[in-house]
């Protein structure tokens, strides 16, 4: 039992802090891997350089096979003043703090809450002449009970490995001033498997007022297969500086009976115009089937709160 409480620990670990990048582990918690496939290592005494980031923005389709670009249905413009909610990049860094809080219920085994922090940094370094940016993302490390090594055994659980990825995850992409994440790749993190791309959520393409609703579809692909992402916001506040946002989500695993796993997320998020990722809190349920040794077709039931905020 106590292996398997082990074992099973570290799944919902993973779960709690390793969302789909970017927000690669901000604000959802879902089951998905860190790691992306990287180039293989240039031979031993070879003078080949590494490979250069691109200094100019990818079209908007860039991102993993099965990925969809998102689509905003405005479903309420809300009142005048109206304005078109868009950011106005500039070289900075955005310095914040990740904290992921998990409780479990199922499969008859006595697992605490898990509890899991890290600081994450994103910083800027170009904007093009269309106003897109290129950022570069380091989050880590990730500290749980046990501290930073506790954390990492513990998404090596999820993942396949004895040793766990490192405790820092990096990565960089691009993002254009409606907020559109046009490409994110991952330079650094767990190995052996896809990073699934988190196509942003973008602003409306139309001017909007205090009371506008709005929804975001995509489709994303996880490592279990494609998923159905819809979220609803509505502008709660907006100044020069940035809006307030209330935000629902529903994820559903497509092409599978009803009932399958889904997540489902509420919480309020501020997005300051200029910055990368928004800051807020979300609270989360999933429903979650395990495969694991003498616990094969379980369901357990994940509840996750997560607050990112500034440092």
């Amino acid at each position: 039992m106590a292996s398997r409480a082990r074992a099973l620990g570290g799944c919902l670990v993973a779960v709690a802090c390793a969302s789909r990048p970017p927000p690669p582990p901000v604000i959802e918690t879902q089951e998905a891997e860190l790691g992306a496939r990287r180039a293989p290592p240039a031979p031993e005494g070879s003078s080949r350089p590494a490979r250069a980031l691109p200094q100019s923005a990818p079209p908007a389709s860039a991102g993993k096979p099965g990925d969809t670009a998102p689509v905003v249905k405005l479903l309420d413009a809300g009142p005048e003043p109206r304005r078109a909610l868009r950011h106005a990049f500039s070289k900075h860094k955005q310095v914040l703090s990740i904290a992921a809080h998990t409780r479990v219920k199922g499969a008859n085994l006595p697992l605490p809450a898990i509890v899991i922090t890290a600081p994450m940094v994103a910083t800027i370094v170009q904007v093009n002449a269309a106003g897109d940016a290129r950022f570069e993302l380091t989050a880590g490390p990730f500290t749980s009970g046990g501290g930073p090594s506790g954390a990492a055994g513990a998404l090596g659980g999820l993942m396949g490995g004895g040793a766990g990825p490192p405790d820092k995850v990096a990565g960089w992409g691009w993002v254009n001033s409606r907020g559109v994440m046009k490409e994110f790749q991952v330079t650094e993190g767990a190995a052996g498997g896809d990073a699934p791309v988190e196509t942003g959520d973008p602003f409306p393409e139309e001017a909007v007022g205090v009371g506008a609703r709005w929804e975001v579809t995509s489709t994303v692909r996880e490592k279990d297969g494609p998923v159905q992402q819809v979220s609803v916001y509505e502008l709660v506040s907006a100044d020069k500086k940035g809006i307030r946002t209330k935000l629902t989500r529903t994820q559903t695993p497509m092409g599978q009976p009803d009932g399958a796993t889904a997540a489902q997320s509420s919480g309020e998020l501020v997005f300051r115009f200029g910055d990368v990722f928004p800051t807020g809190r979300l609270e989360m349920t999933r429903n979650m089937t395990v495969d694991l040794p003498g616990l094969d077709g379980a369901t357990l039931q994940l509840s996750s709160e997560v607050t990112i905020s500034r440092r």
